[in-house]
């Protein structure tokens, strides 16, 4: 069901979300119920990220966040695979853009780290079925954030969010079998993907020697 009338204005999720943390029980529980609908809401998707493009409540963000990948692991199936590329590519675009330290404020860490969990869900979810040069694409991206100082964590946190997805130990639950993430893992190797992750980190380090040796 819609809850497209629930859902008078962002300030109004924004409250809801405070009141996770209230002393007034019967405050937390009416927020839990309201969110607990956003999450089985047809319209979920669209929902949380309104709220994560357009909200200054940490908060808020991160519950939209938690709701975008919850929502998306369940449709995934129903997604239109052009939509899907276009929300994954919007995800890590945003969170780079934000913490990118240009004339914006960044995000807090709890909202980055599960805004970029969302995305390396999504990515990994995508990689069999998305186009042939996605992951060398995304490594393409990734080594031009890591070459500019103001954009090189952030980048280095958006690989790690996705080889931890890919890692068999700190996987996300999305529902599929082991053999999905058993050959996601052969495919990083066999395609070459690991090695060259190792080339972009020695590459960086060796820039950052001469820095570090000064502050010797």
């Amino acid at each position: 069901a819609s809850i497209n009338s629930t859902i008078m204005s962002i300030a109004e999720f924004e409250a809801v979300c405070e009141h996770l943390s209230s002393g007034n029980e019967q405050q937390r529980v009416a927020a839990e119920r309201f969110l607990l609908n956003m999450r089985t809401s047809e319209n979920s998707i669209q929902l949380a990220r309104s709220v994560i493009d357009t909200s200054n409540s940490p908060g808020a963000c991160f519950q939209a966040a938690c709701i975008l990948k919850e929502s998306i692991i369940r449709d995934w199936e129903k997604i239109p695979m052009n939509n899907r590329l276009e929300l994954q590519n919007h995800l890590i675009h945003f969170v780079v853009q934000r913490e990118s330290g240009i004339g914006i404020e960044g995000l807090k860490p709890f909202v980055r780290s599960q805004l970029l969990q969302c995305f390396a869900v999504m990515f990994k979810r995508g990689w069999v079925d998305g186009p042939p040069n996605m992951f060398t694409e995304f490594l393409s991206y990734i080594e031009s954030l890591l070459a500019q100082a103001e954009t090189r964590a952030v980048a280095a946190l958006a690989l790690l969010a996705v080889l931890e997805e890919v890692a068999a130990s700190t996987r996300s639950f999305v529902g599929l079998s082991w053999e999905f993430h058993h050959a996601c893992q052969q495919r990083l190797h066999a395609e070459g993907h690991l090695l060259r992750v190792f080339t972009a980190v020695l590459r960086v380090l060796s820039s950052e020697l001469p820095r570090l040796r000064a502050a010797c």
